[in-house]
């Protein structure tokens, strides 16, 4: 997504607050995620979420409805962040 570490840690706070708010845990994250052809173990997450990794744009397409957020708020941080009901 980007090669920017202030962006890419961003991401990473961005996908722990989406987690943090959701019902899931890390684990059923990666569970929902693995029918969806993304990368989904979780160590894979676990690095998403650390800012270890950067995830590709398609794994924040997939992830993103999963947790209830808007794909352009995890990728960006753009407002609102939450999915409209």
């Amino acid at each position: 997504m980007t090669s920017d570490p202030d962006q890419q840690s961003a991401v990473a706070k961005r996908l722990r607050r989406a987690l943090g708010a959701s019902t899931m845990t890390l684990d059923e994250l990666s569970r929902r995620l693995q029918p969806l052809g993304v990368e989904h173990t979780r160590s894979t997450v676990h690095r998403y979420m650390s800012g270890a990794s950067e995830p590709t744009l398609r794994w924040v397409m997939v992830a993103a409805p999963i947790l209830g957020v808007r794909v352009e708020w995890l990728a960006t941080g753009e407002e609102p962040w939450r999915i409209s009901s």
